[in-house]
């Protein structure tokens, strides 16, 4: 059925605890049919988690799907653009263990901006820049770690279109230590040339590659400390 570009769509399925709500004529549809229906995320999964980020949220299909798989974790979703997180509020928020920060996921503290404005929903890249410039903030994972009070992270989700650049190669990155099943959509030259780099950047750190592709995913060994 044609639908008009930006058209709510309400998709309602049985394993589903709440409706999720998509923008017709936007990335929206496509998000859902990955990760719902061709279960992008279903792969080396655990069989609890207490706590989960889904850092380059959209509009929450991720973060329903986690919250829906694990009824008691507490999950913080984290989305930069404005326009997405309206949308992510209202998949989210009848859940109430699933917390929106209008942010950017950054290896510092610091004003960001979106620098490509003009693209789709889902591929917004983020630099940082002046105050004045700045629509939201840079959060990092150690200080997401103090304000909930968690060890470890049980699942980190990170696609955040070239971000992880800055966030795996510029500051440190002790912090991969508290996180036990990464899933991470690499860009750029991370997932060709540097691939290699990254996979050693996270094995040093106790993660070990148990799938490659589109979204990587890296597990925590029994052993690893």
């Amino acid at each position: 059925m044609w639908r008009d570009p930006g058209e709510i769509i309400q998709a309602e399925l049985p394993q589903f605890s709440f409706p999720l709500y998509l923008r017709a004529g936007t990335s929206d549809p496509q998000v859902f049919d990955e990760v719902i229906l061709h279960r992008a995320y279903d792969f080396a999964l655990p069989p609890d988690a207490g706590f989960i980020i889904d850092a380059g949220a959209n509009v929450g299909v991720a973060s329903i799907f986690f919250a829906n798989r694990y009824a008691k974790a507490k999950l913080v979703a984290i989305e930069p653009a404005s326009d997405n997180v309206a949308i992510l509020h209202r998949n989210v928020d009848p859940y109430g263990r699933i917390e929106v920060k209008n942010a950017g996921l950054w290896h510092r503290v610091e004003p960001l901006r979106i620098t490509n404005p003009a693209m789709d929903f889902w591929s917004l890249s983020v630099d940082a820049c002046a105050p004045e410039e700045s629509d939201f903030q840079g959060i990092t994972i150690p200080d997401l770690l103090r304000e909930y009070g968690m060890p470890m992270i049980d699942i980190l989700k990170i696609d955040i279109e070239g971000s992880e650049r800055q966030l795996l190669f510029q500051g440190e990155t002790d912090w991969l230590r508290r996180v036990k099943l990464l899933i991470v959509e690499l860009h750029g030259d991370l997932a060709a040339e540097r691939f290699t780099e990254v996979v050693e950047l996270l094995d040093r750190h106790g993660l070990s590659l148990v799938r490659g592709g589109t979204n990587c995913i890296f597990r925590r060994g029994e052993d690893s400390r």
